[in-house]
This record gives C-alpha cells, structure tokens and sequence, in this order.
C-alpha cells in the first residue's frame, strides 16, 4: 500500500533531492545569491600566506613540505593517541598548513567532496580520545575561523560548513554529534552577512543532529525564525523548506502553539508554493497535538483538504495550459503529506481526539489511500484514468 511504502520521510527526501541536487552540482544558481551578500560585504584583510585567485578569492598556499607527512600520521591516527608532543606536532601541522589550505584551492574544488570523505573517515579511524579530539578542535578552530572570511571561494566555503556539521563527539554505529558544531551552525544560519551557501550547508549539519537525536531548543528557535523568511530566490526558498521539515522534525507544538500556528499558516496560504505548503503538511503530521490546547480541528481539516484540492488544480492547470500529463509522482506526494497531516492517534489532526472529527479524517484517509491512490499507482491506469480520478478529487473531500 502507498500509505505504508510512501512515508512522510519519503515525501521528504523527494522535496530535499529536487531541490537540494542542483546545489551539490556546483551550478550558477547555488551561489547566485551567495555573490550577491558577498558584494555586500567590506574587504576581509587576508588571511597570512593566502593569494587572491583570479576573480579576486583567497586561496591559501600549502606547505608541500608537508604533503608526504601523513605517511607518518596515519598510524597515529589509528592509535588515537599521541606518544610524544613532537607526534603532536606533527598532526597540527599537517592538517593546519597543508591538508586544510588545499581546500580553498580552485584547482582542487572537484576533489573537496572527497577531501571531506577522507576527513570523516579519519575522525572514525581515530574512535575517540586525543587524537579525535584533537581533529575536532582543528576542524572547528582552522575551518570555523575560514568560513567567518568572506573573500573566500563559496564553493570552499559551502564544503568547510559541511565538514564542521558532520563533526561527532563519538563515532560508532550510534554516534554523538558533536554540540560545538551545532552552536556554529546556529551562529551561521542566523548571522545576516553570511553567505547563503554556507546557511544551506549549515542547515544540512542542523538536520543530521536532529535526525540522530539532538532537540536543543535553540534549534526550533532558528527553524521557526527561518521559517518565516521570504522565500525570494531558490537559496531561500529550500532554507525554508528545511526550516519547516526541521519543525517537523522536533515533533514540538511549540511554546502557545507557535509552531502548529505557523505551520498551519503555510498550508493556508495560496500565496505559497505549494511544496513548502506540503512540507508544512507533513511536518504537522510529525507533531503529537494531544497537549496543543485551543486548536481548531476542523479549521486543520478543511486547511489540509483545501491544499489537497490546490494540488489537484495545479497539476489540471499543467494538463490544460502546457499539454501535459497528471505527474503521478506529484499526486502521490501531495496525497501522502496530506493523508501525514490528518494523522492518527499519536500524531497529526487525529492526535487531537476530538471525537466529532475522527470520522471525517478516517473517511477523508480511505478516500485518499483506498480510492485515489489505487489508480495513480496501477501501472494499468491510463493517463485519461489518472486525469478523470483527479478532476473528481475535490467533489470527494467535500
């Protein structure tokens, strides 16, 4: 069945990955609004040993000296630990003024996702103890210093935040990011100067800790805060999805109901797109409400029926204005957010357990999951079969 196999977190991961690909790409559009804020941004002296490359970015000159020093470092790292100070030494050096400073070469800009491959498995090769302390604090101190220096390439930049994000305390099956990272992620997506590039990379480190745990407050605080931004370009548009799946994420009301406030305002909004209005669906779907004193569920249900209707629309309006066919995979994720948001027991509208309304979600949850989707998943439906179920979706939710 779709309800089972198409879960919210499905639903997710195909909001992240059409959106969030061409960011990895290294596309013009990723760093559009990045140079942008940069142009804004006063002269940063540069950094000692650095040259400017020729579209006037810093890039730092590596001690090649260095180059064949992790030879030797390789076994320290695999002790994890450091027999004498001159080992010590050694390992700053190495990763300080060679390793580091190749990164913010241009040369070296296709290998940067690799480079930070190597770096994550140098961090678990080192279990825990000194020496991945020690990598911790080098990470966090030479390429936390690096993205406050705005002369520097965004693709460097966008890479270094990935890598501080994806910092852990302990590594192991079940590992522990790492807190001092999460404050820096939560320094540079609230910081109004930084680059839009490094707010995404560093919202992609916000979301690891949350999905391995971590429900600092300070976290909803960002995520409501960014939530509320004006989706202006393509970089703020996908922070404010993240912001919203965030939400979801921590599975908070919040305080007076902040956070079902807002997000039932998104998917009440017209003026919205209607991605970020079924992320915000989902993410209520997340939310246990049983506490949420003062909601309106039938104004929740009829919101989530609305947007629902909305989708069908959009995808009538394709089929009339470009010649196009229902996007079956659109459909599905539209139902599965919206089948998410109505919820069950635990969570979502139902969690409400208002019994007046339970019959309405269940009946809207068959329609949806018993009725529509059999036909947008059959294989043997034809795409006149498709158009017909979905002209008739918006008289069936009432």
């Amino acid at each position: 069945m779709f309800y089972s196999n198409f879960s919210a977190n499905s639903f997710l991961r195909i909001a992240f990955h059409c959106a969030f690909a061409p960011l990895f790409a290294g596309t013009a559009v990723l760093f559009s609004s990045a140079q942008e804020a940069e142009n804004r941004v006063p002269p940063t002296p540069p950094a000692a040993g650095a040259a400017a490359d020729s579209q006037g970015h810093l890039e730092d000159a590596p001690n090649e000296a260095l180059k064949n020093n992790y030879t030797a470092i390789r076994p320290i790292i695999q002790s994890g630990r450091f027999g004498t100070p001159a080992e010590k030494q050694l390992f700053d050096d190495y990763f300080e003024n060679y390793e580091f400073k190749r990164w913010t070469q241009k040369k070296n800009f296709p290998s940067l996702h690799t480079m930070r491959k190597e770096l994550k498995n140098n961090c678990i090769r080192s279990r825990s103890g000194q020496v991945h302390d020690r990598l911790n604090e080098l990470v966090m101190d030479v390429l936390g210093k690096k993205i406050k220096n705005r002369k520097y390439h965004p693709v460097f930049l966008f890479n270094a935040m990935l890598a501080i994000g994806d910092l852990n305390a302990t590594e192991g099956s079940s590992p522990a990011p790492l807190p001092a990272a999460l404050a820096l992620l939560l320094d540079a997506i609230d910081d109004a100067q930084q680059l839009d590039s490094v707010k995404i990379a560093a919202l992609v480190g916000i979301k690891r800790h949350v999905a391995l745990g971590v429900k600092d407050p300070k976290i909803a605080a960002a995520a409501l805060k960014l939530a509320t931004v004006e989706d202006s370009d393509v970089g703020k548009a996908w922070m404010r999805e993240r912001a919203v799946e965030l939400l979801g994420y921590l599975q908070s009301p919040g305080q007076g109901n902040a956070v079902v406030n807002l997000l039932q305002k998104i998917i009440a909004d017209k003026a919205a797109a209607l991605k970020l209005r079924f992320i915000a669906a989902d993410a209520l779907g997340q939310i246990n409400l049983a506490n949420a004193a003062g909601l309106n569920a039938n104004q929740l249900i009829a919101d989530l029926v609305q947007l629902m209707k909305d989708g069908c629309d959009s995808e009538l309006k394709n089929v009339k204005e470009k010649n196009e066919t229902i996007s079956r995979r659109l459909m599905k994720a539209y139902l599965g957010a919206v089948v998410a948001g109505l919820g069950d027991a635990t969570k979502g509208v139902k969690s409400l357990k208002v019994q007046a309304v339970d019959r309405r979600i269940a009946d809207l949850q068959k329609y949806l999951t018993k009725e529509l989707l059999p036909v947008l998943d059959n294989e043997e439906s034809t795409d006149e079969d498709v158009k017909k179920a979905v002209e008739e979706a918006p008289k069936k939710l009432g």
